[in-house]
Order: structure tokens, then sequence, then C-alpha cells
């Protein structure tokens, strides 16, 4: 969860983050996080159809490369 990315974030001027699990089926393997320097960029009102849509996507293409 956040924990684990809160260094990173502290890091890299990340003001507000998205995490996205990536998936096959019910099972996660991995976690894209998409973070802004805008704070007002990621929001939790906000809807989920587009990232979620990205994590499918992310999650489709590194499945057929790493097999």
């Amino acid at each position: 969860g956040y924990g684990l990315v809160r260094p990173f974030l502290l890091d890299s001027g990340a003001r507000s983050l998205a995490l996205v699990p990536l998936r096959r089926g019910a099972q996660t393997f991995g976690l894209l996080m998409l973070g802004s320097e805008d704070a007002q960029r990621f929001y939790p009102e906000m809807g989920t159809l587009y990232v979620t849509r990205i994590g499918d996507m992310v999650s489709h293409i590194l499945r057929r490369q790493l097999g």
C-alpha cells in the first residue's frame, strides 16, 4: 500500500498519486504508480475508468512479454 511507496513519493516530488493494480484474472502481479507534482491531479472522488483501462492494457502487454 501507500506505506511502501511513500519514500519514493517523497523523493520524486509527486504530490498526488494513483495506484493501479496489474492483474491476471483475480491474481495481482504488480502495481502501476502514476504520480503528479500537481496536488489536484489525482483525488479520491476522481473516476477510475481511465486509469483502470491503462492498468488493463499494461497488464496485458506485460503478460505477453513475460510469458
